[in-house]
């Protein structure tokens, strides 16, 4: 039933092609065709953002995306372009540095083969376009200024925080109160000695684990103790 080649006839179709998008098509599939391209054709086609698509259930910010899809559609680097042309072209610069370098690099190579005395060395210039960054001093150009100034500025706040104001201050015709010292202390700067108490001596000795010490007294009034 299937091998019978007379079941299904070959006949070669005439196809045409469409007015609108020039594709092939036969007679009557194309009159249902053209009515649907003449449509679509009139109405301008959205271009796909896939980034915003990707941004939609995602954590990466759109923005990062959209500068991913610029890079393949040119945007981005018809932008850096034009950021190019309005820099000062430094070629020159750069290359006499590059020329100024070799030099050094010879000289001292010819030094230490002859054994003569090494060249003075003399640090490199910086260049005109680069990026003085004001907390720690360092030259950058300016796309990596951008990046690092915020950061070396939160480190040196960090280093080096602002003294805190104090919450409460004197007032300048407050009076403090007077000290009362005791007839001790009174008596101690009278004489130049310390005072000790009276209850841990015993007929001028002193009672204590350290070694004894003899107490400052009239000799006349001094009486040795009792024998045992």
């Amino acid at each position: 039933m299937g091998d019978d080649p007379t079941e299904y006839p070959t006949q070669r179709l005439r196809l045409q092609p469409c007015n609108i998008c020039g594709r092939q098509f036969n007679a009557e599939s194309l009159k249902k065709h053209q009515s649907i391209c003449r449509k679509v054709s009139n109405k301008k086609r959205r271009v796909f953002d896939a980034g915003k698509q990707r941004a939609t259930d995602s954590d990466v910010p759109y923005k990062a995306t959209k500068r991913t899809l610029g890079i393949y559609t040119g945007e981005v680097r018809a932008q850096d372009d034009r950021s190019k042309s309005k820099a000062k072209p430094t070629w020159r610069e750069k290359h006499e540095q590059l020329i100024r370098s070799i030099r050094e690099a010879r000289s001292v190579t010819r030094a230490i083969h002859d054994g003569g005395p090494l060249p003075v060395f003399r640090p490199s210039e910086v260049p005109s376009d680069y990026v003085m960054c004001p907390y720690c001093r360092r030259n950058f150009n300016e796309h990596v200024a951008k990046r690092h100034m915020p950061f070396c500025q939160t480190q040196h706040e960090r280093k080096h925080p602002q003294p805190s104001k104090p919450s409460q201050q004197f007032d300048r015709g407050r009076t403090l109160p007077p000290q009362h010292s005791s007839p001790h202390k009174q008596q101690s700067s009278s004489s130049g000695m310390r005072p000790v108490p009276h209850d841990v001596y015993n007929n001028g000795y002193k009672h204590s684990n350290s070694a004894p010490m003899l107490v400052r007294r009239n000799p006349a009034e001094f009486q040795p103790p009792p024998p045992p």
